[in-house]
């Protein structure tokens, strides 16, 4: 079927998450509502963080849909916040969600519990958006990579990448105009709805741009 061919293509070159097409009508009937007939496309994660989970079902009309089926199983096959590690750097980077908040936070700290509150409420919001990740640390290469100083966390960084100038990265603190230098501290502040400001302004074109080069 049309249908069948989509999820197939959907799936061509991807080792994660598990693709699995599925023809024992009973077993599909263990998560299709009572009375359904025809094809669907369900996604079923162990993740319970998103309430309108964990099983996740795709508009029948984007069934053969080859974009559709790939965006949907993307964005639904993962948790909420990411929690890096160097095994799981592919999964997080790829895809079509190229949007990215990471917060470099130091798991032994007050901080790694206030953020993975207030980054829970807010990637709930902006789901197929923006990805949020939380960069403990051990993650010595990506810390090196963006220049983050471990002395100086918590810090968060909005990164995208733009069709026309590459990566961009706006850092959450404020820029002196003449030294360049960053000051982080309202990072310790994070709230869920002082990140939501922060993504509202990413989102508005309001935030100053981070070079890797500025102190």
């Amino acid at each position: 079927s049309e249908n069948f061919k989509a999820f197939k293509e959907a799936k061509f070159g991807r080792l994660a998450p598990t693709y699995v097409w599925v023809k024992d009508a009973a077993l599909a009937n263990k998560y299709l509502p009572e009375g359904h007939s025809g094809d669907a496309v369900l996604v079923i994660t162990d993740f319970k963080d998103d309430a309108s989970g964990p099983i996740y079902r795709l508009p029948s009309e984007s069934l053969s849909n080859v974009d559709a089926i790939f965006r949907f199983v993307e964005i639904n096959s993962g948790p909420l916040v990411w929690k890096y590690a160097d095994a799981l750097s592919s999964q997080i980077t790829q895809g079509k969600v190229q949007r990215f908040c990471w917060a470099f936070v130091d798991r032994n700290s007050a901080f790694w519990e206030q953020y993975e509150k207030a980054l829970m409420e807010v990637s709930a919001e902006e789901r197929g958006k923006m990805k949020f990740v939380m960069v403990p640390a051990e993650a010595e290469g990506l810390f090196q990579f963006f220049r983050i100083d471990k002395a100086a966390l918590p810090q968060l960084l909005i990164i995208d990448l733009h069709p026309e100038v590459g990566q961009r990265q706006f850092k959450y603190g404020i820029q002196d105009p003449k030294t360049k230098e960053w000051n982080t501290e309202k990072a310790k502040l994070a709230t869920p709805q002082l990140l939501r400001e922060f993504v509202s302004d990413y989102n508005a074109g309001k935030l100053q741009r981070y070079l890797r080069s500025e102190p």
